[in-house]
């Protein structure tokens, strides 16, 4: 059965359903890229190369961010109070940290496993698996500027970055419910917000958006999260996009041209998912149809799982299957159909229940804010 491209709960929550089906295709690329090295493809294929691109994705996971909780959270903060900033900060830490504080314990069996049985022990592993990293990734700051701290569960860097992205939602969202009252403005502010892009980019010497992600990682991650609110507001005033494939086709152009090195991808990318992601807003049409499609939807359900646990499948497939005699096709497949049962083992078994245990915890006598809008709220991003 497909469902309406655009839906509302009881209460009017907004959910934008082939934004919550990208996601989860975003995830698998993100994952498609950590283990191309194994695809059942020859070097220079096109699913090498797209996977090889995946990286990109949490460049538009970032907009997405922006987009979704803009359009479900920005009102609270019309005329903020203490409430309003209790009851984001409690979704967001409801919605965030149990998978990520699970995942960082399941990662503890990583380095003792190499103390056990690696000859050479702890050492050769050390750049990656040291306390002081764990620590910081616990936090969720280990990509806040405080050095290059990308061990553990590496993709977590954009956890961290969105982390901070939080903590600048309620003040950009007054700024943007205040100042931004006309389609023109929101235009104008996010040209200036994928223009600042470019200009920390090229001002860093960086040649791509994945360059250099200990210091550029955090910026990448606000200011187009910054510019998935503004288009949010966009969204707001001038309604859903009154098709998909325009925006989608100008999109796949200005990818094309970026993938195809003829100018930096910080120029481009960025602006091609802005499209994309106001091109899948259309409420009708064969894209997003598909896109709404209930198996698509459940992929971007779980697809916070499938990023988080990608990575700990990938190190264990590595170690236990690749080896002379082992067919790429081998593989990969057990990399990606043990992916798919992690994450939904655990959307469904640490995930939800604990959003749910915290959202009961922090949320009682505040309402039905989470327990019915913000059940829907989640789902959105």
């Amino acid at each position: 059965m497909v469902l309406p491209a655009v839906v509302k709960d009881m209460r009017g929550i907004s959910r934008v359903a082939p934004l919550t089906s990208i996601r989860g295709l975003a995830a698998w690329w993100v994952a498609a890229y950590h283990f191309r090295d194994y695809l059942p493809a020859t070097p220079d294929s096109w699913i090498v190369a797209i996977a090889a691109r995946g990286f990109y994705a949490v460049d538009l996971f970032f907009i997405l961010s922006g987009f979704v909780l803009h359009l479900n959270y920005s009102h609270l903060f019309l005329s903020p109070n203490r409430e309003a900033f209790q009851k984001f900060a409690a979704a967001r830490f409801a919605r965030v940290y149990p998978l990520h504080l699970f995942m960082m314990l399941v990662f503890l069996f990583n380095p003792l496993m190499i103390a056990i049985f690696s000859r050479q022990g702890l050492g050769q592993t050390e750049s990656r698996y040291n306390s002081i990293d764990y620590v910081l990734s616990l936090f969720l700051i280990q990509n806040w500027g405080f050095g290059d701290h990308g061990g553990w569960n590496i993709p977590s860097w954009s956890i961290s970055t969105e982390f901070a992205a939080y903590i600048l939602f309620p003040m950009a969202s007054y700024f943007i419910l205040r100042r931004i009252h006309s389609s023109a403005g929101a235009i104008l502010a996010a040209i200036t917000l994928l223009g600042t892009i470019s200009i920390v980019f090229w001002s860093a010497g960086a040649a791509s958006l994945g360059e250099n992600i200990a210091e550029l990682g955090l910026p990448r991650c606000v200011l187009e999260f910054l510019t998935g609110m503004v288009l949010c507001s966009w969204f707001q005033q001038r309604g859903p996009a009154k098709g998909s494939v325009g925006p989608l086709v100008c999109a796949a152009v200005i990818l094309t041209i970026c993938f195809a090195g003829r100018v930096p991808d910080y120029l481009g990318v960025p602006a091609a998912f802005v499209l994309i992601v106001f091109g899948l807003t259309a409420p009708t049409g064969p894209i997003s149809n598909l896109l709404s499609w209930r198996p698509l939807l459940y992929l971007g359900e779980i697809s916070y799982a499938t990023y988080m646990v990608h990575y700990f499948i990938k190190d264990w497939v590595k170690f236990l299957l690749v080896r002379d005699g082992v067919p790429n096709w081998l593989v990969f497949s057990t990399f990606v159909v043990v992916t798919l049962l992690a994450s939904v083992a655990l959307y469904k078994w640490v995930e939800v229940p604990w959003r749910s245990r915290l959202r009961a915890l922090n949320y009682k006598g505040a309402g039905n804010f989470l327990s019915r809008g913000g059940r829907d709220a989640e789902r959105g991003d």
